[in-house]
């Protein structure tokens, strides 16, 4: 199993310290079936739904408070009696002079869909090192998938570059056992959580 060891140390003031171990799957470098199991099921009255577990692309940026984070993940809902619906689920933290207007991901030279933003905070303004003033955001955002974009994934893996229609922004990858692994859990639910 290709996990990382978590290690988390309470101290408990006079009481003593508690040490608690445990693993986290890096699902970037998972395999199909521990993807598969790590994959969250819930099931209500109404409809299905699927959250592959959480990947994240990071990249430092001198300038503005440190890192961009993309966090990610496939996500799946099937209503009763209906074919599933995909999606690809972002969390963008940046910094920036200016909002970033996500609009676009380019999956493939000729494959670029549409980003549907849910969600877009300002998390604070500043200046930066006393030179610069600049924010911190924070977009949640969503790509529709297709069975045909799913099934190149499976195989190939998915190249993700996030863009608007003037600028390019940031780029991550979905490998092929994460996505294959997600799609095992949704055609066997009892594998997942």
């Amino acid at each position: 199993m290709m996990a990382l060891p978590r290690l988390l140390i309470l101290n408990l003031g006079m009481i003593g310290i508690l040490s608690i171990n445990g693993c986290a799957l890096d699902a970037k470098n998972a395999s199909i079936p521990e993807v598969s199991a790590a994959t969250e099921h819930h099931v209500d009255s109404q409809q299905q739904q699927w959250n592959g577990p959480e990947l994240i692309s990071r990249r430092y940026r001198t300038l503005f408070f440190g890192y961009d984070t993309v966090y990610y993940r496939l996500s799946a809902k099937q209503a009763t009696n209906a074919t599933p619906q995909y999606q690809l689920l972002i969390d963008i933290n940046y910094g920036s002079k200016t909002k970033r207007d996500y609009s676009l991901a380019k999956l493939t030279a000729d494959k670029i869909l549409p980003i549907t933003t849910r969600n877009h905070e300002t998390m604070r303004c500043d200046f930066f090192n006393s030179m610069v003033f600049a924010c911190l955001f924070r977009d949640r955002a969503t790509i529709d998938l297709t069975m045909a974009d799913l099934q190149i994934g499976a195989t190939q893996g998915l190249s993700v570059q996030l863009s608007s229609k003037d600028a390019a922004y940031d780029h991550f990858d979905v490998p092929a056992a994460y996505i294959a692994g997600v799609m095992q859990a949704i055609e066997q639910p009892s594998t997942g959580h």
